[in-house]
């Protein structure tokens, strides 16, 4: 990240239909529910999560993540289910540049409902 963009405080960002927010560890469950899919994660650099202490370690490793400042990783909660459905993340932050890189991963129930670019926007405005 950006040195000059350092955050002491996990920023929370508010869509239309979505929170995008600091994941804790009332989140495992609904993360293992789509993280030991296949299907969601054919195309990412993770494998899908052989049990909950999986879900468990990746709470513990976005928490981390931030604190190092590489990045910044938002679950996705649906505000009128509040129900965390996938994760954001903003890394390679560079304001001076106006770059980064977004990944994503989204809930096969949730697909193809633009919640994706609602969120993917909502990074961007914050990031820039």
């Amino acid at each position: 990240m950006n040195r000059d963009h350092i955050l002491n405080v996990f920023p929370q960002i508010e869509t239309e239909r979505l929170i995008l927010r600091k994941l804790t560890g009332k989140d495992i469950e609904d993360i293992f529910e789509y993280a030991n899919g296949q299907d969601v994660t054919e195309f990412l650099t993770w494998y899908p999560h052989k049990n909950i202490q999986d879900s468990a370690d990746f709470v513990k490793f976005t928490w981390k993540q931030f604190q190092k400042e590489i990045s910044i990783v938002w679950g996705i909660e649906i505000k009128e289910d509040k129900k965390m459905i996938g994760t954001i993340d903003l890394r390679n932050w560079n304001t001076d540049d106006r770059c980064g890189e977004i990944g994503y991963v989204i809930a096969p129930k949730y697909w193809k409902r633009g919640i994706t670019s609602e969120a993917m926007k909502a990074v961007i405005n914050f990031g820039f």
